[in-house]
């Protein structure tokens, strides 16, 4: 989700005076940027698309059809992957986007992980698509087609296929595009100095959408669980769950319009004639130019008008294009309000400066404590951090911190163990799973219907001896009569067994009471 206004003050606080790495420190400027974008432009909102899933229960009739769109038509594909820490990124989702010869779009959303089996017809009619996509004379991609390697492994396509394929990296291409025609612009520049933005690094696709149409593009769900099953045909899902996929599935879709929202600018003249949505505008057959000329000039009124002449002779023309034309791309500037300036706020108390510096310190903790992790998902609901504790500590499981959050994708609680072992972080996760030890079968054999299972003392955890709070005795034992002396032990057995100590007293109200007693008894 975007950052709140506390958030973002809490992440630039962060950012100035907390010792990061170098990553942490890179992701908290995108969380800033992204926050500083929102409330600059509007958001990113396209139009004229419709999104299509491709898994296990699209019908054969519907993959035909997708396949007779898809030829001579221009092609756009994203990836969404998975990360998992210490591994490769699991692959998720390939978003192909069939543009049409008019303004409208078609978004095929090809979830990996619910794809039909292997040897069905529905299996041929997806590899047939991918064969007609990746023959395509045109693949725009943001980003260098080695992101389809991890893909291969699912069937769909061969390497052989993939390294054929004329995919353009439009991620180089607009770094180079803003290199040789952007000019420097003051307060309002998106140049790379004025962005902050690493000569060595990439373009990312927000800054280029905000530098080139005004636009603010939410990359706030990139690292969601888009495994999960986005299409609402393939299981029966709350209106929850379903909002949530949905959320998942336009930003998925997000990801190629926006690409397809930098052509004009990259390509004034078109590479195939799917781009009918760019104006051109004959001119008169004696215009005085002889060459080609490209012109980015800045405009502080009409944004920045990217003017195109191309001169030549009819033959080296294609259709529909003439041998004069001109071709006029307007980006709209963003507004005169500086992106960079320093946020004007109250100064810190000492108490909030100290709030802020213990959430810094619990936020430390916790990433040392989960840095080797396991996650379960699923799990019975009954099962505490305390009794998850208990288990690990008979199975001798050495462990740093139990957590047991609900899932933002399904809403079910699952179990988050920080493992003080790495090198045996695999074998105790798949004994975990394997062993179903936290499912509702296991709590039941653990416990039965016992509301309060008995406390043994945790292995990672001081023993602390617990206080005797019996009454203290103010006379012999001895000195009892029968009767009390069997009350007196019948209450010790009692104290004994259910291993629950009576509530403190004081002593005056002890004595009170023991003085009492006696009264009564010799009376």
């Amino acid at each position: 989700m975007v950052l709140t206004k506390q958030q973002f003050e809490e992440a630039e606080y962060r950012l100035e005076n907390a010792k990061l790495t170098k990553s942490k420190r890179r992701e908290l400027r995108k969380q800033i940027k992204s926050y500083q974008y929102s409330l600059k432009f509007p958001a990113f909102r396209p139009s004229n698309f419709t999104i299509e899933f491709v898994n296990k229960k699209t019908t054969t009739g519907q993959l035909e059809n997708y396949i007779a769109e898809a030829k001579n038509a221009t092609i756009l594909i994203d990836t969404e992957s998975i990360i998992k820490h210490g591994q490769m990124n699991e692959p998720a989702l390939i978003q192909i986007q069939i543009l049409h010869k008019g303004e409208s779009s078609t978004i095929l959303i090809v979830e990996i992980k619910h794809l039909p089996p292997t040897n069905s017809n529905r299996r041929t009619l997806i590899q047939k698509l991918f064969d007609e996509c990746l023959s395509n004379e045109f693949i725009h991609m943001w980003g260098e087609p080695s992101e389809l390697l991890p893909f291969v492994q699912c069937g769909l396509f061969t390497e052989n296929i993939l390294n054929a394929a004329n995919i353009l990296d439009e991620q180089k291409h607009f770094k180079q595009f803003v290199r040789d025609n952007y000019i420097h612009r003051g307060s309002d520049c998106f140049c790379e100095q004025c962005i902050h933005q690493n000569p060595n690094d990439p373009w990312s696709l927000i800054d280029a959408i905000a530098s080139a149409t005004g636009k603010w593009l939410d990359k706030s769900l990139t690292l969601s669980p888009f495994a999960i099953g986005l299409d609402a045909r393939l299981y029966s899902q709350t209106p929850q769950q379903q909002a949530y996929r949905q959320q998942l599935a336009t930003y998925a879709a997000y990801d190629c319009l926006a690409i397809q929202s930098l052509l004009p600018i990259l390509y004034p003249r078109p590479p195939s004639p799917a781009y009918s949505f760019i104006s051109i505008e004959e001119e008169p057959a004696n215009d005085p130019a002889t060459t080609n000329a490209i012109h980015f000039v800045p405009s502080p009124e009409n944004g920045i008008e990217l003017t195109v002449n191309v001169i030549s002779s009819p033959d080296e023309v294609p259709q529909p294009f003439s041998a004069h034309q001109h071709l006029s791309v307007v980006i709209p500037s963003p507004p005169s309000s500086p992106l960079h300036v320093q946020s004007q706020r109250p100064k810190l108390t000492a108490q909030e400066l100290k709030k802020l510096k213990n959430k810094a310190a619990t936020f430390k903790q916790r990433q040392r404590r989960f840095a080797n992790q396991i996650t379960i998902h699923n799990i019975d609901g009954r099962f505490s951090s305390w009794k998850i504790k208990q288990i690990l500590n008979h199975a001798a499981i050495k462990f740093l911190a139990v957590s047991t959050p609900l899932s933002p994708s399904t809403g079910l609680k699952m179990a988050v163990i920080g493992i003080a072992e790495p090198n045996k972080l695999q074998q105790y996760e798949q004994l975990m799973i394997s062993d179903n030890w936290f499912n509702f079968a296991h709590f039941d054999r653990l416990y039965g219907q016992s509301r309060r299972p008995p406390r043994p003392v945790l292995v990672n955890t001081p023993y602390v001896r617990p206080q005797d709070r019996r009454l203290p005795v103010l006379f012999n034992f001895e000195d009892l009569p029968q009767v009390d002396r069997r009350d007196r032990a019948d209450r010790d057995r009692h104290h004994h067994r259910n291993r629950r100590s009576p509530p403190q007293q004081s002593f005056d109200s002890v004595a009170s009471w023991s003085v009492s007693h006696l009264i009564n008894f010799k009376s």
